[in-house]
């Protein structure tokens, strides 16, 4: 999966990139860092205050980077400010269903109540050198920009008003719901799916002790085919491979009642 995070100046595109590096062990890529490499590498003439011209210089490179890892079938978190709107227009069905798309604003009450917190939380990820500019009249403005921009585009935008941390917590828990962490070990105190989408204290295997389940990180039996598939080609789920479902998994979903349940689930993960 790829999780694309962009918004406003100020709201934790990276802070929220890092927690989900942390939470579901996915690389991130900061276009900030790749704009910095070109632009000091002598690579182009832009400078960093050429956003718009930026945008445009960017979001090619960035987009075919993204393509890449879908057809390596490899999971990514990209951040930053560089994404257009209109991003979805430059994939087509086969790519589409694997990126999830996250936009950060605060609206003008947070900002108006928040300032001088959100400025003296300006560097706690990353550095910021160049930040005197920054007033409430600018960050309200940019991010009504992005609500505006985003919002008419159909972009699934968090809207910062209330508790940051809650927000915060409300964007991770949408990704949530399209997989598990393959990091979250099976506890008798909530459920958990395995790879192939079985609720593990439903399957018939795992309360016969036939799987032990494949969320343990102690578990190495590569007899099993979804896990052992899912771990070679980096996804949580076989959801998210793009040839689910494949001949044996569609057999796999027919052999019991806890089976096709998943195969319900899974459909409906995809269609996210």
């Amino acid at each position: 999966m790829i999780i694309l995070i962009t918004g406003a100046s100020h709201t934790g595109k990276t802070l929220l990139a890092q927690r989900l590096l942390e939470r579901y062990k996915y690389p991130f890529l900061s276009i900030d860092h790749l704009k910095m490499g070109l632009i000091r590498s002598g690579n182009t003439e832009l400078t960093p205050q050429d956003d718009d011209a930026l945008t445009e210089y960017l979001w090619p490179i960035v987009r075919e980077i993204i393509k890449t890892a879908i057809e390596n079938r490899q999971g990514l978190i990209v951040e930053g400010c560089y994404i257009p709107p209109d991003w979805r227009r430059d994939f087509d069905e086969g790519y589409l269903p694997s990126i999830r798309f996250i936009c950060l604003a605060m609206t003008e009450g947070y900002v108006e109540d928040h300032f001088d917190d959100i400025m003296s939380h300006a560097s706690d990820i990353e550095s910021r050198k160049y930040d005197s500019d920054c007033t409430i009249a600018s960050l309200k403005a940019d991010n009504k920009d992005y609500i505006d921009r985003f919002r008419n585009a159909g972009g699934q935008i968090v809207l910062i008003g209330g508790d940051y941390e809650q927000a915060l917590e409300a964007a991770i828990l949408s990704l949530d719901e399209c997989f598990e962490s393959r990091s979250q070990l099976p506890s008798e105190k909530h459920v958990s799916l395995g790879y192939c989408g079985v609720d593990c204290f439903a399957c018939p295997d795992y309360v016969n002790k036939k799987c032990p389940s494949c969320r343990k990180s102690d578990w190495k039996d590569e007899s099993c085919m979804p896990a052992a598939c899912c771990r070679v080609k980096a996804i949580a789920l076989c959801a998210f491979c793009n040839g689910f479902p494949c001949q044996s998994m569609a057999e796999f979903y027919e052999e019991s009642d806890a089976h096709r349940a998943a195969y319900v689930k899974m459909q409906s993960i995809r269609s996210l």
